[in-house]
């Protein structure tokens, strides 16, 4: 059945198939409106960054868990899971109920459920209704536009579709930049002509005349968004390449001046074009191959962390974050504590240096805790371990 809905959403199905699969998967045909509401964790790559595997783990377990307990009071409700942090559901009103009192109250419940929570945010946005199931995927799409806000509006707040200015989001949607070529370009990551198409922006932007500073926000933050998109079309998101997009935006924002402006998007578009290029032909493998090799000669320092080693790589820590577990299969923190305890190993094995000594040897300052992390790493203490290395 999620399958199903989710096929709906994605705009895979037919009209006549999803009224004959419908039935199939009993969903009540007696239901005539639908709403989808987008539901996202805030700053996912910057609030995992630092988190081991399980630590992870839990944290998508209690944000399912807390969506699942107001969908408990929705029976007819469906959950589809986009991403460990972001997922839609889908609510469906009979003619004789209030939708919008239905809609708010699923809202405020999902509010109060969140708002509790101290280690991250929630945005939640919620699309326009419409009369049939078919018509979930406009829903789901007037979501997604609503969601888009979030990196002008601010996070951590609900997002109505129908709430939005009108005429704001008609411009806001209805300006078209194919002629500018952007996309492509920073598929193909084109420094010479994104500025050349900028250049051209940047006149267009002054053709409004005495408007042109309220249009000029307009523009940039329509652009802003394309490429936002496109990070998604290559599997990317804005965090990965950004520590806080809306704090790019902001920067973008102050400006003001056309010439700032379109300076500090150009600087943006690059960083964007560098990412997608990077996503396409592999080059991250050098990349991580460089942070291992750091890891291994700096090992030994207790103040060695994520920051440090982006910085050395010159990428940002949400982003190399990201990349270092896609490219090598675990997180940073996990590889360098796995790097660290086979150092362990060795001094254990082949010197006579004491257990606190070799915690300080590879870079851990509480041998307690190192103790502990040796045991859950070997199965062993390290003065077991040695005594077994030895007997063999």
């Amino acid at each position: 059945k999620e399958k199903f809905i989710e096929d709906v959403l994605y705009g895979k199905l037919s009209a006549e198939e999803i009224l004959n699969k419908a039935g199939y998967f009993g969903i009540d045909s007696s239901y005539d409106s639908y709403t989808a509401i987008a539901v996202q964790m805030d700053d996912y790559y910057l609030v995992t960054q630092d988190l081991d595997t399980i630590e992870i783990e839990q944290l998508e377990n209690d944000f399912a868990a807390s969506l699942k307990q107001v969908l408990e009071e929705n029976k007819e409700a469906y959950l589809v899971e986009n991403k460990a942090y972001d997922y839609v559901i889908c609510i469906p009103s009979k003619v004789n109920e209030s939708v919008k009192k239905k809609i708010d109250g699923v809202v405020d419940r999902l509010r109060n459920s969140f708002n509790s929570k101290e280690t991250y945010s929630v945005t939640i946005a919620i699309g326009k209704t419409y009369r049939a199931i078919a018509e979930l995927k406009d829903s789901y799409k007037s979501a997604c536009e609503a969601l888009d806000y979030k990196f002008i509006i601010g996070k951590g707040q609900n997002i109505y579709f129908d709430n939005l200015k009108s005429k704001v989001r008609n411009e806001f949607y209805s300006v078209d930049y194919n002629d500018l070529e952007l996309d492509s370009l920073i598929k193909f990551a084109d420094k010479k002509l994104i500025d050349q198409k900028l250049g051209d922006l940047q006149a267009y932007i002054r053709s409004k005349g005495s408007g042109s500073y309220l249009y000029m926000q307009i523009v940039v933050g329509s652009v802003y968004m394309q490429a936002l998109r496109i990070l998604k079309e290559v599997g990317g998101s804005a965090e990965e390449v950004f520590y806080n997009p809306i704090e790019v935006y902001n920067k973008i924002m102050t400006h003001q001046t056309v010439e700032g402006m379109i300076k500090e998007l150009s600087k943006v578009l690059y960083k964007i074009a560098d990412y997608v290029s990077a996503k396409q032909s592999g080059r991250f493998n050098n990349l991580i191959e460089k942070a291992k090799e750091y890891v291994k000669k700096n090992y030994y320092k207790d103040e060695l962390s994520l920051d440090e080693i982006a910085n050395y790589c010159n990428i940002s820590s949400c982003y190399f974050s990201v990349i270092f577990k896609q490219e090598a299969g675990e997180t940073f923190i996990d590889y360098l504590t796995r790097v660290r305890l086979e150092k362990a190993k060795e001094f254990l094995k082949v010197s006579e240096l004491k257990a606190y000594e070799v915690s300080y040897k590879v870079g851990y300052n509480n041998p307690t805790y190192f103790s502990t992390l040796f045991k859950k790493y070997t199965g062993q203490s390290p003065t077991e371990y040695r005594n077994n290395s030895i007997k063999q």
